[in-house]
């Protein structure tokens, strides 16, 4: 059953909680992507219309991460 949410944390929250990630007590959210947990990149999108803009924003979240130190699998 597809949703139709007010804004895109209503969304994450969610899916958070649908898939039991404790994003209250975590830091789940950060360096503006949709989400890291247990080293996994998250980024959410209804449609991808252009696989490679997609990428390279996953590629630049990796990045940014990288040089923070946090560690992505």
């Amino acid at each position: 059953m597809k949703k139709n949410y007010v804004d895109e944390r209503e969304g994450q929250i969610d899916f958070f909680e649908n898939f039991r990630i404790d994003y209250k007590n975590n830091e789940v959210l950060i360096d503006d992507t949709d989400g890291v947990w247990n080293g996994n990149i998250l980024e959410f999108k209804l449609n991808i219309e252009n696989l490679n803009k997609t990428l390279f924003q996953a590629i630049k979240y990796l990045s940014k991460l990288r040089i923070k130190g946090i560690p992505v699998y």
